[in-house]
């Protein structure tokens, strides 16, 4: 599935790169450690910062295992071009049976759509905490 979303050597790259991630979430942010730790945080980038830091790994692979391992219903969604690549949901969100298609575009007022309009960066003051799917770990 990932495989054919790649319409290129960047985008094959950029796919690669996330399952990496996502294989990195599970070796440095091991479930029982982490999920006491991510659940004294609100859900947004300054938790995943956080996070990041004390456990020595990328935002990307803390934002995975951060959704994933949240009671809370919310997901990490990560996009590329504004196309949405790969996406962590929590349980509730697993469990309600919400979807978020790969291949789909960003949705206008995204986190993912409104950093990718201002060059695709934030800074950690403009960063979106909540109130989007895309581009973040978001509350539903």
């Amino acid at each position: 599935r990932l495989h054919a979303l790649s319409s290129s050597k960047t985008t094959h790259y950029a796919i690669l790169h996330i399952l990496c991630d996502v294989f990195a979430a599970e070796l440095l942010l091991p479930y029982e450690r982490f999920k006491p730790m991510a659940d004294a945080y609100d859900i947004g980038f300054l938790a995943l910062d956080e996070l990041a830091s004390k456990f020595q790994a990328s935002v990307t692979s803390t934002g995975s295992r951060f959704a994933a391992a949240s009671d809370l219903p919310c997901a990490f969604v990560l996009s590329q071009g504004g196309i949405i690549r790969y996406a962590s949901r929590s349980k509730t969100l697993r469990e309600a049976g919400a979807w978020i298609r790969l291949g789909a575009s960003a949705p206008t007022g995204s986190s993912a759509q409104v950093a990718r309009s201002q060059g695709g960066q934030y800074t950690n003051e403009r960063r979106p905490t909540c109130g989007s799917l895309t581009g973040a770990v978001a509350a539903l």
